[in-house]
């Protein structure tokens, strides 16, 4: 029996030393010593990280310098400690505090990162910088990702943390920040692996004319009607995949966990020179790691295995939409600690320019958001609406891809969030699909698909949900988006010659239950449909008869296609009540809001977790919030609400008056709110 006793004592302390990073709730912060003078000669470490879990942070990132130096006494040569630290082992300081403290630290490395504009650094690197086909050095200099010598320098940084650094076993991993800082980078010197790349995925070399054109640096162009200029950027793509895939590979055979970060390249201008992919990142997260994103800026998909950042820096006038938009069940974090220290008064007097645009009390409004993220971190998030993005369409397919991005997506997303909930799903997670009850494309999502994306899309919707689609311009492609096929009329059972009319009127038909028999006048350009299947439903025509809203059954699920131009038209009234009942129809959303947005809604069993805002220039104001609690699976006579932001109010209302919709007010000060709902037993 005792012999017992101590082996279930035994098994259940390496549980406790097994146990994943994420399985208790986290928030991390930044630190960056050389960040805007931070003073890290005179500071006391250990006091840095005492204030620091003063605010319910649990992990501390450390940033690098961004220009090739770092904040430990490294024994490695060329490896140099950042000046403005002078002799201090900066590292060692802060994993000793985080020790005593019980906090666990990460290191942000810009592996990519290559403006060294310190003398020693770049003649110490000078064999590791990215060289065009000359052999000569682009500017600015970036590491080469496909440098032998490039992968044993971070080798031997991260075998350097493993043993010098990390005998507390505080040290949990990296985050591979910015790795597409090498923009620069033309890979001038690299035709061999671009022809061994074109090979293996495309069964075809390039010829000789090709590689004069790469040589040359003909494809830093854009030029989308050349297949192999498309190649190049997906090669550009690889290149940095590879090149990350192989670092955290060795930092997990050191026991290091990762962090990384994705970007969406589709929503910048030259998006395909920012070589960061996220549907291939999400391939290389493992148990203990996480996926970055951000709420506002370049705001992506939210992974349930992530981490939410704020940027204070201008959060005067963001704030509330940060905090709104950030509750999304996951990790929190902020960029960067040193924002405090400087609202308070801890930085030389031409540095206090920079504070002017933080939002004032940032410690406290920190601590309450953290403490508020931490209690709902694996909690459900509650949506009726995924708005669909394809960023290698757009990547691939437009030189000014943030123009289309801010059409279409950001445009439904600014649309949505004034009634309902909603959040970005890339089409090639599909195992993301399952969050939503209706799937929003934007037209170009549907355009040279992969096969594989477009077989799990119809595969959801056939399983019981909905996609509202804006095109009958359906096509797959090869990854390269050769070998175009057109899909639409087979898929939709509608046929369209594309040309564009002008109409003035269009009718409801009983096959659409919200708006049965309505008529409205509208000015809008259309595209003649005939519709090619008895199985399809017209729910509104126009007035010549032709269909103007389509229902193509699909399983138990459905495509509802508008015939008409529809999105750049949501700001006039008649289209948008059009396009809201449609929504209502299909997606019957459990919450709505009218007069404020909605961030984020999360549910924890009986509870649920609602945070709204508005834009900054319409505040003070109160908005109507309907919550149809039972439909939820919340079931009960009496709901608290309580608010946790503004001064805590309790409330009691019984699911009727949920329901018929409560007042929220949110006040300039705060620039948002966020409400905690509970059945009262």
């Amino acid at each position: 029996m005792k012999f017992i006793r101590l082996l279930f004592l035994s098994l259940l302390f390496l549980l406790k030393l097994s146990s994943p990073i994420n399985a208790q709730p986290r928030s991390f912060i930044f630190v960056s010593p050389a960040f805007a003078c931070f003073r890290v000669k005179i500071w006391n470490s250990f006091d840095i990280v005492r204030d620091i879990k003063s605010l319910g942070v649990t992990d501390i990132i450390i940033i690098d310098s961004q220009r090739g130096t770092f904040f430990w006494n490294s024994k490695i040569p060329g490896v140099f400690n950042e000046p403005s630290c002078g002799k201090r082992d900066f590292l060692k300081e802060i994993v000793e505090a985080c020790h005593k403290l019980g906090l666990n630290v990460w290191l942000a490395l810009h592996v990519t990162e290559g403006r060294h504009i310190i003398d020693r650094v770049f003649r110490s690197h000078w064999n590791l910088y990215a060289r065009d086909a000359r052999g000569r050095i682009y500017k600015p200099p970036h590491l080469d990702v496909f440098n032998p010598k490039v992968k044993k320098y971070w080798y031997a940084i991260i075998d350097e943390i493993a043993t010098r650094y990390n005998n507390y076993r505080n040290i949990k991993g990296f985050l591979w920040d910015e790795v597409w800082f090498n923009s620069s980078d033309l890979f001038g010197d690299d035709f061999g692996r671009f022809a061994s790349f074109c090979e293996k995925e495309f069964g075809e070399k390039p010829y000789q004319e090709v590689k004069k054109k790469f040589e040359s640096e003909y494809y830093a162009k854009f030029n989308i009607k050349d297949k192999w200029w498309r190649r190049y950027a997906l090669f550009r793509q690889y290149a940095n995949y590879q090149f990350i895939r192989d670092l955290s590979k060795y930092a997990k055979s050191k026991g290091f966990s990762i962090i990384h970060r994705p970007i969406h390249s589709g929503i910048y201008k030259k998006g395909w020179l920012r070589v960061s992919i996220p549907h291939r990142l999400i391939n290389l997260v493992g148990l203990n790691e996480y996926m970055w994103t951000t709420a506002i800026k370049g705001e992506t998909e939210i992974y349930i295995n992530g981490i939410v950042c704020l940027y204070p820096r201008f959060s005067k006038t963001t704030w509330g939409e940060m905090c709104s938009r950030s509750f999304q069940g996951t990790s929190t974090c902020m960029f960067t600690y040193e924002w405090i220290p400087f609202q308070e008064g801890n930085i030389k007097e031409k540095h206090k320019e920079w504070t002017k645009w933080l939002v004032n009390n940032l410690k406290n409004r920190l601590f309450k958001f953290f403490k508020i993220s931490r209690q709902w971190e694996g909690a459900q998030q509650i949506c009726s609406f995924g708005i669909l993005t394809y960023q290698k369409g757009l990547t691939l397919r437009y030189n000014n891809s943030q123009k289309i991005f801010e059409n279409n997506e950001a445009l439904l997303m600014k649309y949505l969030r004034k009634h309902w909930n909603a959040l970005f799903v890339h089409i090639e997670d599909s195992n993301y699909f399952s969050k939503f009850k209706v799937l929003i494309a934007p037209p170009y999502v549907l355009q040279y698909l992969e096969p594989k994306y477009l077989t799990n899309l119809l595969n959801y919707i056939s399983s019981g949900a909905y996609l509202i689609n804006f095109t009958t311009d359906w096509s797959i492609s090869k990854n390269d988006l050769s070998f175009e096929r057109k899909m639409g009329s087979k898929i939709l059972k509608i046929y369209s010659n594309n040309k564009k009319n002008i109409t003035t009127k269009i009718l409801f038909t009983k096959d659409s239950p919200i708006l049965t028999n309505k008529t409205f006048n509208l000015i809008t350009k259309y595209e003649k449909c005939i519709v090619l299947n008895s199985d399809v439903k017209i729910l509104a025509k126009f007035k010549n008869n032709y269909p103007a809203i389509v229902f193509t059954p699909l399983g138990k699920g459905g495509i509802i296609t508008f015939c008409f131009y529809i999105l750049p038209n949501l700001n006039k009234k008649v289209f948008s009540y059009i396009f809201n009942g449609i929504l209502k129809e299909y997606g019957k959303p459990v919450i709505e809001i009218d007069g404020l947005r909605i961030g984020s809604v999360l549910q924890k069993k009986n509870q649920m977790l609602i945070s709204l805002y508005s834009p900054y220039n319409k505040l003070p104001k109160t908005g109507l919030l309907k919550v149809d609690i039972q439909r939820m699976n919340i079931h009960g006579l009496k709901f608290k609400i309580t608010t946790l932001i503004n001064t805590q109010n309790n409330l009691l209302l019984t699911p009727l008056a949920l329901k018929r919709g409560v007042n929220i007010y949110i006040n300039k000060l705060n620039q948002y709110e966020v409400l905690k709902i509970e059945l009262v037993q």
